[in-house]
């Protein structure tokens, strides 16, 4: 029995790839040949009239974890190239726990670089939108917990220069065209360090369409 319903599962998985209408490219480099982390690209099938609007996601993960292939960022970046966006999901530098008992303990904090990450990315999506098919007047940012902080300051700095310095691209503009923070926080200052929401059983997408629809499209 198990080998038969593990060859049915198999004999089906061709066709429901195929049905997708939804076209996926992994790991695009954008941050230059020295840095590992990578972008991915959701792009609507079939051919379009006009440039598509576009949005970058960035994930959450209390900027010391998390990555561009967990399941949330997989549903939303799909469900966005469904719905007619180009979506692009980045992982980007993250901070890691250090011991809090043993001398020298504490946390290994990845600002500036999380930033300058993130609006490289958004410049670099600027500088390709003839490759990817994108209006580059007509980008979102977007993101949840610490990645709608990400997003929040990516897009309220188009021009603090503290901000736009870092990374490559720098001839391109750092405007975007709307923000969505899903709650990120405003104020790092005090921020408690647990939270009782419970982001994964949240379905972000409907609030995400309704407010990306009255900007970009």
């Amino acid at each position: 029995m198990f080998k038969r319903n593990a060859f049915l599962l198999a004999a089906c998985i061709p066709s429901i790839l195929l049905a997708s209408n939804v076209s996926f490219q992994k790991d695009v480099a954008y941050l230059g040949p020295d840095r590992a982390e990578k972008m991915d690209v959701y792009t609507p099938k079939g051919a379009s009239s006009t440039p598509r609007p576009a949005v970058l996601w960035i994930h959450g993960g209390g900027w010391v974890g998390g990555n561009k292939l967990s399941k949330r960022e997989k549903t939303i970046c799909k469900s966005l190239a469904e719905e007619g966006y180009v979506a692009f999901s980045i992982d980007y530098r993250l901070g890691s726990y250090k011991s809090k008992t043993l001398p020298g303990g504490g946390v290994d904090v990845p600002w500036p670089q999380n930033i300058y990450d993130c609006k490289l990315a958004l410049r670099f999506i600027r500088k390709e939108a003839a490759r990817f098919g994108v209006d580059p007047d007509r980008i979102a940012v977007a993101g949840g917990s610490a990645g709608g902080h990400l997003a929040l300051l990516v897009g309220v700095s188009e021009d603090v220069d503290a901000l736009n310095q870092g990374g490559l691209y720098t001839e391109q503009s750092n405007a975007v065209a709307c923000i969505v923070d899903f709650y990120g926080i405003v104020e790092v200052e005090g921020a408690p360090h647990s939270f009782d929401l419970q982001p994964e059983q949240m379905d972000l997408r409907p609030a995400l369409f309704e407010f990306l629809a009255t900007y970009l499209k």
